[in-house]
């Protein structure tokens, strides 16, 4: 089991949590801490780890953001770790905006325990 506190200082406390994306391809690997976001259904890496793991594109998909418009970004493979446990071959998306989101694509395999009044997460 991980646990881990998140920051009470914010006005919205958002639960994160640190993971190792890793390029399929290159021996390149970066760890990120990604907001947990069960509102995205695929997973988000900010351009920096594009660039930095040298991952290529492998193609595009239309997306539908919260505003309900459809915006089509391009695709990427890449390998998730946390701990000892490896979710190889995860399509990801980059975020213009630099974020790093963990999506339903990854929290649907996870067993989470979020405890609000203590902001704490837990991964089991």
């Amino acid at each position: 089991m991980i646990s881990r506190r998140y920051a009470r200082g914010d006005v919205h406390p958002t639960p994160s949590l640190s993971l190792v994306v890793s390029s399929r391809r290159y021996s390149k690997s970066m760890k990120i801490s990604f907001r947990i976001d069960t509102g995205a259904d695929i997973t988000v890496i900010p351009p920096v780890c594009v660039y930095r793991l040298l991952l290529e594109s492998r193609g595009r998909l239309e997306i539908g953001d919260y505003d309900a418009r459809r915006l089509h970004h391009e695709t990427f493979i890449v390998d998730i770790a946390l701990g000892s446990v490896t979710l190889r071959g995860v399509q990801v998306i980059a975020s213009a905006s630099g974020s790093a989101l963990l999506g339903l694509d990854i929290l649907n395999q996870m067993d989470l325990r979020l405890n609000g009044p203590k902001n704490t997460l837990s991964v089991y």
